[in-house]
């Protein structure tokens, strides 16, 4: 067998290992979602999808696998 997650979308990323929310991580510390840049105090006419920073996900979690499997 093989395993397929989809780790942006968030129904179809069971493995992937979520950090802590706003209500106990308010500076998102611990969540290393993606974000955006902000460049010329929002002027900048960069292409939106260049200024990005990608911290995630932290890790994939996958439990009883074969160790033997290749």
């Amino acid at each position: 067998g093989s395993f397929y997650d989809d780790v942006g979308n968030i129904e179809k990323s069971e493995h992937v290992i979520r950090g802590e929310r706003l209500n106990t991580d308010p500076l998102l510390e611990t969540d290393p979602c993606p974000g955006y840049m902000w460049w010329d105090n929002g002027s900048s006419r960069t292409r939106l999808s260049w200024p990005i920073y990608m911290d995630w996900p932290v890790g994939m979690r996958y439990e009883h696998l074969d160790p033997e499997a290749s």
